[in-house]
C-alpha cells in the first residue's frame, strides 16, 4: 500500500470550481436616460409591486374549498379545467337542451361558444361542492331549484354521484314542459341530467394555471372578477394590467406580472398609443410629450466581485457529507491531523488536471482510503417497512447501524437502527444528474433526495399534494412485475418499466437506496470504516432473475458510496463484493437457534418452524439444525417449505383497521366527500365506487387513519389507546377529494341504528389467528413433501418442533396467546410445539438469562442483542460461505425458484387444489374437460392446500376456448413463479408428447 496519508501545501482546482466569496462594491454611476425609460422603468416597478397583492387575492381564491369566480359577463371561471361555464343556480337548462334534443349541437351560452366537457373536465368540475354557486356533493340545482345529478359528454353523461360515464338514457318532459335527461343506470328515476357546455380558455383537459397564470389570464381576457374582493388601489391596478394586456406588453412571472419594457417602448412611440402614455403619465408624473428628451439620473450600484476564498474550500470539504447524507459535520482537524486527512484530496489533482493552482493556508492532509479498508462483512436485511444493517468488524463484533439520522452527536437510540424503507425525492432531475455526474462519491444534495427516517418524518408532517413524491413501496415493486410512476415535490415525474427490464440508462431507485445505506457504512467519522464485503438477503418467492437484478443495484449503489480513489484502485477493488446470502426466514432461524442456546451434537435433530410475522407479510420456514458433516462448519441447517400469508403484517393489520373504520363511517364520509384505498386483502362493498381512489388524497387519508388508530395495534394498554377506545371515535386530519384538508376530522367506532360498534381488537385477534392456521396449515404440506429420503422425518415421527416468533409485529403478547390456544386444540400424536418469543422481548431475555448465568462470556452488550428485526442481518452473518453455519435449502427444482401460487376449481364452492407450489414445472396436470369456457381460481394462501377452504379466498380467471372440444381436456402446468400455461388435448400422454389440439396459452397471477 502507498503512505496512509499525504501534506498539501496548494490544490489544482478547475475555473468554474473555484470557491468564491461575494464581496460588494457600491459606487454612484451617472448615465442619460430618456423620460420614456424613466417612465416606463417606474411605472414596472408599481406594476410589479401592485400585481403581486392581486396574485395573493387570487391565490387565496382558486385553492380555497369556495373556488370558483363569477364574472360579470353572467358565466363562471373553473380554475380547476381553466375554462368558462355558465352561471348554473341562474341558467335556463331547458332552452339548451331543447335545441340539443332536436340535433343543434351549437352549445352557446351567454354569447359565448361552448362545448362538451371530457370525463377528466366534469370530474374536476364536481370534486368539492360550490355552495355560492348551487353545485352540491351529489348534485347542482338551476334557478328553478330543478337537481341535476349528471351532465351529458355527447353521448355519455358523468354521474356526479358516483364519478363514473355511464350510458345516454332517454329524454323526458315533465307536465310543466321542463326537459331533461334520464340516466341509463340510475335506479331512480328522479335522477335526472342536463347539459353542461364549457368554454376552453386552453387545451382540453388542460392543468390548473398558477395564480399568477389566473391574473395574466383574465387581464388579457379583460375578465371583471366579482367574488375577489379588491380594494381601491388593487383595482386601479387591475385595470392597468387589462390596458397592457391590450397592447400585448404585460409578461407572467412566478408571483407576479411585468412590462415587457422593450415592447412597450416600440408601442408607444407609435402613435395609436396615446391611452397608454396618459396612464403612464397620470402614475409616474412624467410628462412623455418628449420621449426622447435625455435627463442625467444618478444612481447607486452596488457590484459583487467573486474573489478566490480557500475557506469556502474548507466547509465544502468538512461539510460534504452533511451535505450528502445529514451525516455529522467532520471536525477542522480532519484536514490538519497528520494521521489523519480527507479521502477525497487523496487523487483531488487526477480530477482538477486544468484548473489553476491555490496556495492553502496552512497544510492540509490528503489520506488513501485503501487505508480504512475494514476486512470486515456487512449484512443488509432489505425489508418492506424498514432495512436493518449490521457489521461485523475485524475483531468478530456484530454491531447494527443507524441511516437517514446521522446525527451521533446526540447519542444511541435503539429506534433508529431500524430504518425505514423510504425515498424521498424532492427535486429528482437535480439529483440525477450530480448522481450520474461522478463515478464515486457524487455531489449529490440532501436537499434533493432523503431517505430513511428523515423521510419518513416528513412523510408524516406533509400534506397530501406532496404524498406522491414519497416511494414507500420500494421492495414490492421490484418483485411486483409493474412499472414505477417516480414524482419529486416539483412535480418532474419518470415513467419507469417493470423493474426487472431497467436498463443502465433508467433511473434505479433501488441504487438511490444502496447509495445511501453506503454513504452511512463508508465515512470518515471514524478509522477503518470502508467496508468491501455485503451480504444481502431477498425474498425467496423472487424469481433468481428478480434477485440477480437486486444484487446489483445494490452493488452499483454501494460502490457509488466509494471514494474515487479506491474505484481506481484495481488491487483494492478485486475485494469488492456484493452476494446473495441466505433467505429472511432461514437466517432469522439461525440467529434464534444460537441464541436460545440450541447445540445440537452427532445424530441429535432439532426441527424448527418460525413465523417471521413482519410489517408488509409473515414468513414461514420449516427445517432441522444438526451437527456439521464437514470439519468446515459446525452445524447444518436444512430448510424446506418456505411459505408465508403475503397481507399479514402489521401495517397491514392497520390498513385493516383503518378500512374497516372508513367503511363503517360511509354516510358522514359522503359529505364532505372523503376517499380512501383499499385493505392489503380487497373486499368489495355497496357503494365502494363512491371512496374507493388510487389518488393521493385516498393514500394520505389512509396513511393518516393508520397512524392515528397505530396506538390500537402496537401499545393496546397504553393511555393513548384506551381513551380512544373508550371515548369510541377516532380523530386524524383528512383531506376532501379536491385536497382541502379538515383537521381533527372525526369517525366513529360506536354503533349506530342496527350497525354494531366496531369491535378493532377482534379484528386484529381474527386476522393473525387465520395467519396462524395458515401456518400450520403449511407446515403439514411441507413435511408431507419431503422424505426421509432427504433427511426429513414424517411429522407424526417428531417428538418436538421449536416455533420461533420474528419480526417486530410478533412482538405483540396476542400472538403468542393465539398460538397457545390453536395449540392446545391439537390432536394427540402431533409434535409437542414449543414457543419461543421474538428477540429482544422482554420474554425473550428472561429465557435467555438462564443461558447466559450458565455461560457469562456468550452475554452481548445490550445495543449489539438481536431483535426480532435485526435477527436476519445476523443469520446472515453467521451463515455467510465462510462462516459456522452450513445452510442447505430443498425445494422442488434447485435450479429455479419455486411456483407461488396454489391454482384449482370451484367444487361445491370449495377451492379445489389442483396445482399448488410444490408443483415441477415440466408436468402437466388434468384441469376440466374442454368441452366448454371455464374459470380458474389462484390464491397464494395455504389454506387452499386443505381442499376445505371457501372459494372466496382466492381470485378467478375466467377463461374462453377459441374451440371447445368435447372430445378433449384442459391440461395445466406451472411455467415461473407467477405464470401458468394450459393447453387442450385428448389425453396426458398426448399433452406430454406436445400433441396439443390447440396454442398453448399463458396467464400471468398477480
Amino acid at each position: 500500500m502507498e503512505n496512509m496519508t499525504k501534506l498539501l501545501t496548494e490544490l489544482t482546482i478547475d475555473e468554474n470550481e473555484i470557491p468564491k466569496k461575494t464581496v460588494r462594491k457600491e459606487k454612484v454611476v451617472t448615465s442619460k436616460k430618456s423620460n420614456l425609460e424613466i417612465a416606463l422603468s417606474r411605472f414596472n416597478e408599481q406594476i410589479v409591486s401592485g400585481s403581486k397583492t392581486i396574485v395573493s387575492a387570487f391565490d387565496k381564491k382558486i385553492n380555497s374549498k369556495n373556488s370558483w369566480i363569477s364574472l360579470t359577463n353572467g358565466t363562471v371561471y373553473v380554475p380547476a379545467i381553466v375554462s368558462l361555464i355558465p352561471r348554473i343556480d341562474r341558467f335556463d337548462f331547458d332552452k339548451l337542451l331543447w335545441k340539443v334534443q332536436k340535433g343543434n349541437q351549437k352549445l352557446s351560452f351567454n354569447g359565448i361558444d361552448g362545448t362538451y366537457p371530457t370525463a377528466e373536465e366534469a370530474e374536476k368540475i364536481f370534486s368539492s361542492p360550490q355552495e355560492n354557486f348551487g353545485v352540491h356533493a351529489d348534485y347542482f340545482f338551476d334557478k328553478s331549484n330543478r337537481r341535476f345529478y349528471g351532465i351529458m359528454m355527447g353521448q355519455e353523461v358523468y354521474n356526479i354521484s358516483t364519478h363514473r360515464v355511464v350510458g345516454f338514457g332517454y329524454y323526458l318532459t315533465d307536465i310543466n314542459g321542463n326537459i331533461q335527461i334520464v340516466m341509463k343506470d340510475s335506479k331512480d328515476s328522479h335522477n335526472y341530467a342536463t347539459v353542461l357546455p364549457i368554454h376552453r380558455l386552453n387545451k382540453k383537459d388542460s392543468l390548473k394555471f398558477s395564480a399568477a397564470g389566473n391574473v395574466y389570464l383574465f387581464a388579457e381576457e379583460q375578465f371583471l372578477p366579482e367574488n375577489i374582493l379588491l380594494d381601491n388601489q388593487e383595482r386601479k391596478i387591475y385595470k392597468n394590467l387589462q390596458v397592457l394586456a391590450g397592447y400585448g406588453i404585460l409578461t407572467c412571472g412566478i408571483d407576479s406580472l411585468s412590462i415587457n419594457l422593450p415592447k412597450a417602448i416600440a408601442c408607444i412611440r407609435q402613435e395609436h398609443c396615446d391611452n397608454l402614455r396618459k396612464i403612464i403619465e397620470d402614475n409616474t408624473g412624467i410628462p412623455l410629450n418628449n420621449l426622447e428628451k435625455k435627463v442625467e439620473v444618478s444612481e447607486e450600484k452596488v457590484s459583487e466581485e467573486k474573489v478566490t476564498d480557500v475557506e469556502v474550500l474548507r466547509t465544502e470539504l468538512l461539510e460534504c457529507d452533511y451535505h450528502r447524507a445529514m451525516l455529522d459535520k467532520y471536525d477542522a482537524k480532519l484536514l490538519t491531523d497528520p494521521k489523519r486527512g480527507h479521502w477525497d484530496l487523496w487523487d483531488w489533482d487526477n480530477s482538477h488536471k486544468d484548473g489553476i493552482s491555490v496556495k492553502l493556508p496552512e497544510r492540509w492532509v490528503a489520506r488513501n482510503p485503501e487505508a480504512d479498508i475494514n476486512h470486515g462483512i456487512v449484512a443488509i436485511d432489505f425489508g418492506t417497512k424498514s432495512t436493518v444493517v449490521v457489521y461485523e468488524n475485524e475483531q468478530l463484533q456484530h454491531l447494527p447501524l443507524q441511516v437517514g439520522n446521522g446525527n451521533y452527536g446526540k447519542g444511541v437510540e435503539e429506534a433508529n437502527y431500524e430504518n425505514p424503507t423510504v425515498i424521498q425525492f424532492l427535486d429528482l432531475q437535480s439529483f440525477i444528474k450530480a448522481y450520474n455526474a461522478r463515478a464515486g462519491r457524487p455531489y449529490t444534495s440532501w436537499n434533493d433526495v432523503t431517505v430513511s427516517h428523515t423521510a419518513f418524518q416528513n412523510m408524516n408532517n406533509n400534506s397530501s399534494e406532496l404524498y406522491y413524491s414519497f416511494l414507500t413501496d420500494l421492495k414490492q415493486w421490484c418483485g411486483s412485475g409493474q412499472g414505477l410512476l417516480l414524482c419529486d415535490q416539483k412535480g418532474y415525474y419518470q415513467e419507469l418499466p417493470p423493474y426487472v427490464e431497467l436498463t443502465d440508462e433508467d433511473a434505479d431507485p433501488l441504487a438511490y437506496y444502496a447509495y445511501y445505506l453506503g454513504l452511512y457504512i463508508n465515512n470518515m467519522l471514524s478509522e477503518k470504516h470502508l467496508f468491501m464485503h455485503y451480504i444481502m438477503s431477498f425474498p425467496v418467492t423472487y424469481e433468481k432473475e428478480n434477485r440477480e437484478k437486486m444484487r446489483h443495484s445494490f452493488e452499483a449503489g454501494l460502490k457509488k458510496s466509494l471514494p474515487t480513489a479506491l474505484l481506481s484502485n484495481p488491487d483494492a477493488m478485486k475485494h469488492f463484493l456484493v452476494e446473495e446470502g441466505a433467505s429472511e426466514p432461514a437466517a432469522y432461524a439461525i440467529t434464534a437457534l444460537q441464541e436460545y442456546g440450541f447445540d445440537p451434537c452427532e445424530d441429535e435433530k432439532n426441527y424448527y418452524a418460525v413465523f417471521d410475522f413482519g410489517g408488509g407479510t409473515t414468513d414461514f420456514d420449516f427445517g432441522v439444525y444438526q451437527e456439521a458433516d464437514s470439519d468446515r462448519y459446525d452445524y447444518k441447517l436444512v430448510h424446506f417449505g418456505e411459505n408465508g400469508d403475503r397481507t399479514l403484517g402489521g401495517e397491514n393489520i392497520l390498513r385493516l383497521l383503518a378500512f374497516r373504520v372508513f367503511c363503517h363511517n360511509q354516510q358522514k364520509l359522503l359529505n364532505p366527500r372523503i376517499p380512501f384505498t383499499w385493505a392489503a386483502d380487497k373486499c368489495e362493498f355497496r357503494g365502494s365506487e363512491a371512496f374507493i381512489k388510487d389518488s393521493r388524497e385516498a393514500h394520505a387519508n389512509m396513511h393518516n387513519l393508520m397512524e392515528a388508530l397505530r396506538p390500537v395495534w402496537e401499545n393496546p394498554d397504553g393511555e393513548e389507546a384506551k381513551s380512544l377506545l373508550e371515548n369510541g371515535e377516532v380523530a386524524f386530519n383528512v383531506f376532501q377529494e379536491d385536497g382541502t384538508m379538515i383537521p381533527n376530522f372525526s369517525l366513529s367506532l360506536k354503533g349506530e341504528g342496527e350497525a354494531a360498534p366496531l369491535d378493532l381488537e377482534r379484528i386484529i385477534q381474527d386476522r393473525i389467528l387465520k395467519g396462524i392456521e395458515n401456518f400450520f396449515v403449511a407446515m403439514k404440506e411441507a413435511f408431507a413433501n419431503y422424505s426421509e429420503e432427504d433427511g426429513i422425518d414424517p411429522l407424526e415421527k417428531i417428538d418436538s418442533i421449536s416455533v420461533f416468533l420474528g419480526g417486530n409485529s410478533s412482538k405483540s403478547k396476542r400472538v403468542t396467546t393465539l398460538f397457545q390456544e390453536v395449540i392446545a386444540e391439537k390432536e394427540e400424536g402431533t409434535p409437542t410445539f414449543t414457543i419461543y418469543p421474538t428477540l429482544g422481548s422482554p420474554e425473550a431475555l428472561e429465557r435467555q438469562e438462564a443461558i447466559w448465568r450458565e455461560n457469562p462470556a456468550l452475554r452481548p452488550d445490550e445495543l449489539i442483542r438481536p431483535t426480532g428485526k435485526t435477527g436476519v442481518a445476523y443469520g446472515l452473518l453467521a451463515c455467510r460461505n465462510s462462516g459456522n453455519v452450513q445452510v442447505i435449502t430443498l425445494q422442488p427444482d434447485s435450479r429455479r425458484t419455486g411456483f407461488q401460487f396454489y391454482v384449482g376449481r370451484n367444487k361445491k364452492r370449495r377451492f379445489h387444489p389442483v396445482i399448488d407450489r410444490n408443483t415441477s414445472f415440466d408436468t402437466w396436470h388434468y384441469f376440466i374437460d374442454a368441452s366448454n369456457d371455464f374459470d380458474l381460481l389462484y390464491t397464494k394462501v395455504p389454506e387452499a392446500a386443505t381442499g376445505k377452504a371457501p372459494v372466496t379466498i382466492a381470485k378467478q380467471i375466467h377463461v374462453s376456448l377459441e374451440k371447445p372440444e368435447p372430445e378433449a381436456n384442459v391440461y395445466i402446468r406451472p411455467v415461473s413463479t407467477d405464470t401458468i400455461v394450459y393447453i387442450v388435448a385428448k389425453s396426458l400422454e398426448e399433452a406430454q408428447k406436445e400433441q396439443f389440439l390447440a396454442k398453448p396459452v399463458t396467464i400471468q397471477l398477480i
